[in-house]
């Protein structure tokens, strides 16, 4: 199952590499910042709390999960979501509102949904 993360991680960054080609006409930088956040999303403590929450609740549906982890939603993930909010603007503003759609649609999975269920059912089989 932790290889499912892996691979969930993998085809999220295969899935932006035209993206991030795109951008890259643009802005170096604004790539390199848009993929930290990325990074420091993966990194975040939602996923330790969810993985932990599976532990003793194991029959939670995908939105509860979603729930629980606003309700946990610490002070460092919302300066990372305000960073990259602030960066999504500037990548529609250089380079497009389709490339921005692609990169939110993957933030969306990653921070709020489909990373967040993996977590959970990893925490699942393992316990």
């Amino acid at each position: 199952m932790l290889d499912n993360l892996q691979n969930f991680d993998e085809q999220i960054d295969q899935d932006l590499v035209p993206v991030w080609q795109e951008v890259s006409k643009h802005s170096k930088a604004l790539v390199n910042s848009l993929k930290d956040c990325f990074v420091q999303a993966r990194k975040s403590q939602r996923f330790e709390y969810i993985y932990e929450l599976a532990k003793t609740d194991k029959n939670l549906s995908p939105e509860e999960i979603t729930k629980k982890a606003t309700e946990k939603y610490s002070e460092q993930d919302f300066m990372l979501f305000r960073k990259y909010v602030r960066l999504l603007r500037a990548c529609t503003l250089s380079a497009g509102g389709e490339c921005s759609k692609k990169i939110k649609e993957s933030f969306k999975r990653t921070f709020f949904t489909e990373r967040l269920y993996l977590a959970y059912e990893l925490s699942k089989k393992i316990n």
